[in-house]
């Protein structure tokens, strides 16, 4: 089913509601989901309970809309818990983590540092048993860098 402009659709993956504020390509779409924006594959969305939306009068997002989303996948590309105890650390990679996978990213590097190791061996155990986490790897040149590919 082909999706327009302003169309609710539910993302099956996260279980949201969300609005349709692009067509990008045929079957690739940029959906509003509260403030965030994401592109969806149309296999992706199904269409929700809701009818129409409440913005069903608004243009398309701006180019200052779409330069901010950039700006944002950017920010999520690394992520640098040095400094952190591990129990902040592991906290503020989950969030990480999680706005990585809303904003539709494969992948992301984490700068745990060398240290004593403890943060490093914490993060492991975790990406061994998570199951949103497709492959990971330490940098091959920087051990201080684990890569994780979603």
């Amino acid at each position: 089913m082909a999706f327009k402009i302003h169309d609710v659709v539910r993302i099956k993956k996260l279980n949201k509601t969300g609005e349709v504020v692009e067509v990008l390509k045929a079957d690739l779409y940029r959906v509003a989901v509260g403030t965030l924006l994401m592109s969806c594959k149309e296999s992706e969305l199904s269409p929700s309970q809701k009818a129409t939306s409440k913005h069903a009068d608004l243009r398309p997002p701006s180019q200052s809309n779409v330069i901010s989303e950039k700006r944002t996948a950017r920010s999520l590309e690394r992520i640098d818990l040095h400094g952190m105890t591990v129990a902040d650390a592991m906290h503020a990679f989950e969030d990480h983590l999680n706005k990585a996978l809303i904003a539709g990213m494969d992948s992301f590097a984490v700068v745990h540092g060398h240290g004593t190791g403890r943060i490093h061996q914490a993060l492991l155990n975790y990406l061994k048993s998570a199951s949103v986490v497709r492959s990971f790897r330490v940098d091959d040149f920087n051990s201080g860098i684990t890569h994780i590919y979603l």
